[in-house]
């Protein structure tokens, strides 16, 4: 990756370079940014459902630009922003999107938990992720559940997806 820079100095006239100032961010990347990381659709008494994705970069990512959808052969009206506001990511760092974040506890420093909608994620539907910009979609389909359990990728660089409990913390975000 590179950086774009953009930055500007004061006129000549104050003929003093007190109003410099320079932003950096990271440019564009060719290919989808982010993974689906852990789902729970059948929260137990207490918790909320929430989908979570992982930023799979080695620099900051925006979520500008962000669909998802859980129907199997989605139509572009079937596609809806994973979320309502611009969020920046750091490497490797995880966002989880639920109705109500008091209802989820966040175990991981690196997550992020914010307030949006969420889809259907019934039994039989498939969770997909994609980018207005790419091509390239992330899935998985939602085979089974069982209260409380949530369905997470052991590592977000391979699709090998196990239930919660098999790792330590459980079902909460990271």
């Amino acid at each position: 990756f590179s950086r774009k820079t953009i930055s500007d100095t004061s006129s000549s006239f104050l003929n003093q370079n007190l109003n410099s100032w320079r932003i950096e961010r990271p440019t564009e990347s060719s290919s989808l940014s982010f993974r689906l990381n852990e789902f729970l659709g059948e929260p137990a008494l207490g918790e909320g459902k929430f989908i979570e994705i992982g930023n799979i970069r080695d620099e900051i990512s925006s979520t500008y630009g962000l669909i998802i959808s859980t129907d199997a052969e989605p139509q572009p009206n079937d596609w809806t922003e994973f979320t309502d506001v611009n969020w920046w990511v750091p490497k490797n760092g995880l966002l989880a999107v639920t109705e109500c974040p008091n209802w989820i506890l966040n175990s991981n420093e690196k997550s992020i938990i914010v307030k949006g909608e969420i889809p259907s994620l019934t039994k039989g539907r498939t969770l997909q992720l994609t980018s207005y910009m790419f091509n390239e979609i992330d899935s998985i389909r939602i085979t089974e559940y069982e209260k409380g359990v949530s369905k997470a990728r052991l590592d977000l660089y391979r699709s090998l997806w196990v239930n919660t409990p098999l790792i330590v913390g459980g079902s909460s975000p990271g």
